[in-house]
């Protein structure tokens, strides 16, 4: 299966072509799957039922979070690991740097083996131009 492509106009925000526009490529998400399709679907691979899944899920968000809470790397196998992360300003000396110069903490997932071959076997699949239809008091059709 290929990710679908569309070419997007961007103005370029700094450097040496600073407010050029330019076409980058922008990846078309196909749907949201939730929960609940996503419990089904695992427990069709599985002996466990879809609400075998969910409280599995509901569980491992609560000790993730816990263990997340404590500074711990939690390692999920397959799937990967998770960890916090925050970084801070800088201070001259070590006796300047205080708590309120870290920024706002972020959850780094890394992913597992199996997951990074995923990524290594993308394929992508150029979306064709679509022309978005105008009122006939309008100059010209715009490109989407």
């Amino acid at each position: 299966m290929a990710l679908k492509v569309h070419a997007v106009k961007r103005k370029i925000p700094g450097g040496e072509n600073a407010g050029k526009e330019m076409y980058f490529g922008q990846v078309r998400l196909n749907e949201c799957v939730p929960l609940e399709k996503f419990s089904e679907k695992v427990s069709s691979n599985t002996t466990a039922t879809p609400a075998d899944v969910d409280a599995v899920l509901n569980g491992l968000v609560m000790v993730l979070s816990e263990n997340l809470d404590n500074g711990n790397t939690i390692d999920l196998g397959d799937v990967g690991s998770m960890r916090l992360t925050a970084g801070s300003s800088g201070a001259d000396t070590e006796e300047k740097f205080h708590c309120r110069m870290m920024r706002k903490p972020r959850i780094v997932f890394t992913p597992g083996k199996r997951l990074k071959s995923v990524v290594k076997e993308v394929k992508f699949e150029r979306l064709p131009v679509r022309v978005k239809e105008v009122p006939e008091d309008c100059q010209q059709p715009h490109a989407i």
